[in-house]
């Protein structure tokens, strides 16, 4: 608890100069992987309207609001923040404290913050007599996220290491006749044996012409020769994400899949040898789809190349074809070529990396199901 303490110190002070060149004197946390990252409060919300907590921190002050079903956790993991715990509206606890603190702008989560919530807010603002402006976070606190120290590395290592681990294991499973969602349930078995926290994200078994949507929901088509199947897992270790695909065939693959594994393969090791600091993140997009584009399968790249992972699955920095926004050393990012052809089948290639000042460093086990 020592080394997070002294990171999440390192956070909050960081977190409160970005305020000052705002004109923020106080921001209001809600969202639950931001809570968690300026805090070290892991509790999770029970659904989107019922949160277990959030986060009042000001250029002196920092607070955590939760209710006493948190209080033991919050004692523990909230070190440095004072903990008030809620007696009657969680928005006419957070007014008070606005008071108390003589606030004057209010940072927010505007796109986490329902509107439903917001109209609390005024109403408990205007009941409580507080002269309050209100100003969006944007992106103020996921820029934050981008770099990963050294603690945030060490969980999403190992989230990867137990997912490579998983991912090698699983052709050792398949067989005609398995359905995707048996798939499904094995690695939910291996995963939780293996110590995981929880998932990233639904675990996807896509077999078949299944395997042409990028993000397939896991059904109950069985398995068939031949045919590619993709396996999208991502597991989470102290609330760090890993993201790891491969694409799998029972048997030989037929000779239209085995060129498209080649090409996506090919794309996919050109972008890990030449991504480097200082690239934009449009570069990056661009080395793979060339690669795909010159083959003649560039419609059927029907997404970014990767994106940022960390508390979120998903999260900055965006690795498409749009984005002007540079690469930078400390970043983790996957990359994950893929080609889909529609109602015929799909191949995608997925690692998860840290880019370093000599280029990127794989995290995930860089194996080739067709060749092991």
């Amino acid at each position: 608890m020592g080394v997070l303490n002294n990171m999440i110190d390192q956070r909050i002070h960081l977190l409160r100069e970005n305020m000052k060149k705002a004109g923020i004197d106080t921001v209001w946390i809600i969202n639950p992987e931001n809570r968690r990252y300026l805090s070290g409060f892991s509790a999770e919300d029970l659904m989107y309207t019922e949160s277990s907590g959030s986060l009042l921190i000001t250029l002196a002050e920092a607070i955590l609001i939760t209710d006493k079903r948190y209080q033991g956790m919050a004692q523990k993991e909230a070190c440095g923040f004072d903990v008030i715990f809620v007696e009657e509206s969680p928005f006419l606890t957070l007014c008070k404290l606005l008071k108390r603190l003589n606030s004057k702008v209010l940072g927010i989560e505007e796109t986490y913050l329902s509107y439903g919530q917001y109209r609390y807010l005024k109403k408990a603002v205007k009941e409580e007599g507080i002269a309050l402006r209100v100003r969006a976070l944007k992106d103020m606190i996921l820029k934050m996220r981008l770099i990963k120290d050294s603690a945030e590395l060490k969980d999403i290592r190992k989230a990867c290491k137990i997912t490579s681990s998983i991912m090698k294991a699983i052709k050792g499973h398949l067989r005609p006749g398995l359905r995707e969602r048996e798939m499904v349930w094995i690695i939910k078995e291996m995963a939780y044996h293996r110590g995981i926290d929880a998932f990233s994200f639904p675990p996807i078994v896509a077999s078949g012409p299944n395997s042409a949507i990028p993000h397939a929901s896991s059904g109950n088509r069985k398995i068939r020769d031949g045919e590619p199947v993709i396996v999208d897992i991502g597991v989470k270790v102290n609330g760090y994400c890993s993201d790891m695909t491969r694409t799998f065939f029972l048997g030989a693959p037929k000779r239209e899949f085995k060129k498209i594994y080649e090409i996506v393969s090919h794309a996919q090791k050109e972008a890990i040898k030449k991504i480097l600091p200082g690239i934009t993140c449009k570069e990056a997009d661009s080395i793979s789809r060339n690669i795909i584009e010159q083959n003649g399968y560039g419609p059927y790249f029907v997404h970014s190349l990767g994106h940022g992972l960390g508390l979120c699955a998903h999260e900055l920095p965006r690795l498409s074809k749009k984005e002007e926004s540079l690469l930078k050393e400390g970043m983790v990012v996957t990359i994950e070529p893929g080609i889909y052809i529609p109602k015929r089948g799909g191949v995608r290639i997925e690692d998860t990396a840290v880019i370093t000042k000599r280029g990127l460093r794989l995290l995930t086990d860089p194996f080739d199901p067709l060749k092991e």
